[in-house]
């Protein structure tokens, strides 16, 4: 297995050989997918700071700079990284109004995005943001196995205009210590 292919299956540690082999920061798989974004999907944030040091861009990874999904997938490190680096942690998604609070929120897996959520109010996060009314909204509060949701109800939340509220949040304190 080569370098390249071993980064894509996870092997994110494998970024700092292929550098030094001659493989290029900007790099990307069959299907365009940039070594960075590998690295954020996997929430390692060493071989991001190598990448960008040789070149690459925290651009690439959007406008928000991949805040949104970094919440969504409970990568807490990276997720203060991103917010470092100037994300903004009330920044809603275009076509829903999400903001990265809605996306931890929206997991089963509470033990890691509840340090998600720390860190998203002790950078700022607004938990009284709305998404935009009368858009469904429930596909991103889909675990990687669709039948398994959240027991807060995305789509009423968004149809009665309400803030977001979700049962999780109870048992977060309201002045995080990150």
């Amino acid at each position: 297995m080569t370098e390249l292919a071993e980064i894509l299956e996870g092997r994110t540690d494998a970024i700092f050989e292929f550098l030094e082999s001659g493989g290029s920061a900007t790099a990307t798989d069959g299907d365009g997918v940039s070594l960075i974004q590998w690295c954020a999907y996997y929430g390692d944030v060493s071989a991001m700071k190598y990448l960008l040091t040789a070149g690459a861009k925290l651009d690439s990874l959007g406008d928000d700079f991949g805040l949104n999904a970094a919440c969504f997938h409970g990568h807490w490190r990276l997720s203060k990284f991103l917010i470092e680096r100037g994300a903004d942690v009330n920044r809603p998604l275009a076509d829903t109004g999400e903001t990265p609070l809605h996306a931890a929120l929206c997991t089963v897996n509470r033990l890691a995005h509840n340090l998600v959520m720390k860190v998203l109010l002790a950078h700022g996060a607004n938990p009284n943001l709305a998404t935009k009314p009368n858009v469904e909204t429930a596909d991103s509060c889909a675990t990687f196995e669709p039948k398994q949701r959240h027991p807060c109800t995305v789509r009423q939340r968004s149809v009665t205009k309400r803030a977001f509220r979700c049962c999780s949040t109870r048992a977060l304190p309201l002045t995080p210590e990150i």
